[in-house]
């Protein structure tokens, strides 16, 4: 079930669902209804003037009516400071969502973080939409200490989250005592020149093992995805030309990634899958995925796939 649009459209649809929930093509409904995705869209000059509490209390209402819901969506981007404000209030004196495990968090720190202090505490898998450049790991870890599958987003993933596992901060992906699978993507503005390029072909494998060095104690992790654009490789001029099958440049791409599979594999034990998933430099998509899979003997065999279902593990968390 879906209700999306700016404040004003919100109102009204949600007022007509609780208006209607009685009836019986709408408890039909509610009841088996397992996935609601809530998004408020920013509007220029909203006309819409309703008190602060209005749209945060239909909010809080319309989840308290489908209490079947195992996957939540939400999106409050639309929501004034002052309704926000009232939200938090309402989601600290208000019933738990314990039926809620699967989170897709299009929130800011501190709304996602009131969210699962007080209302969805038996959250066990995540996809956090936001880049983790501006929104930090400690909102997760404080809320969810148990979160089980995580998806997060990075600027230039094989860059930063290097950077974010050797950085300073208290709160770091590695530092979840239960996860066990941690998918990685690229999300943000495609530069040509990236911050974190790596200029060397071997540099991949030396990159990975660092990668692999920081995750040596996140014990129950077994499923790793790692996402990267070839424009990261420096040492590939103009990668929409020179990846094709048979190249030079290919061949030496896929061969080290290969090996940085391999060797990330032999330093995390306990993981049995790892997965470099590379984005295409022609299209708006994923080219291939690199997919490493512990074999009976316990060494990491890798395959070259096409890329399978978005859904699913490595594109996505398993829901």
């Amino acid at each position: 079930m879906v209700f999306a649009g700016t404040r004003a459209v919100m109102e009204e649809v949600l007022l007509r669902f609780l208006s209607n929930k009685n009836q019986s093509r709408t408890r039909a409904m509610s009841s088996v209804c397992s996935s609601l995705r809530i998004e408020v869209l920013p509007q220029d000059d909203d006309p819409f003037d309703e008190g602060k509490d209005l749209l945060p209390a239909l909010l809080i209402s319309t989840k308290k009516n489908l209490p079947g819901v195992t996957c939540l969506s939400l999106s409050l981007h639309g929501l004034s400071s002052s309704e926000i404000a009232s939200l938090h209030r309402m989601l600290k004196e208000g019933p738990r969502w314990d039926a809620v495990r699967v989170l897709v968090s299009d929130l800011r720190p501190l709304t996602l973080s009131t969210f699962l202090r007080y209302s969805l505490r038996n959250v066990e898998s995540m996809d956090v939409v936001p880049s983790m450049a501006r929104h930090g790991v400690a909102s997760i870890k404080e809320g969810c200490p148990d979160l089980r599958r995580l998806r997060v987003n990075f600027k230039n993933p094989l860059y930063d989250f290097h950077q974010h596992l050797r950085g300073g901060s208290w709160a770091k992906l590695n530092q979840f005592e239960n996860m066990e699978q941690l998918v990685v993507q690229e999300k943000g503005p495609a530069t040509a020149y990236p911050i974190g390029g790596i200029s060397r072909p071997i540099d991949i494998t030396t990159r990975l093992c660092t990668v692999a060095d920081q995750l040596r104690d996140s014990r129950t992790l077994r499923q790793l995805s790692i996402e990267f654009h070839p424009r990261i490789m420096t040492w590939i001029m103009l990668p929409a030309q020179r990846l094709n099958p048979g190249q030079r440049h290919r061949t030496e791409l896929d061969t080290f990634v290969m090996t940085g599979i391999m060797a990330m594999g032999a330093r995390l034990p306990q993981v049995e899958e790892i997965c470099l998933v590379e984005r295409s430099a022609v299209f708006n998509g994923v080219n291939m995925i690199h997919r490493g899979v512990r074999d009976p003997d316990g060494e990491m065999a890798v395959t070259i796939e096409a890329p399978g279902h978005e859904n699913t593990f490595p594109l996505n968390i398993s829901h």
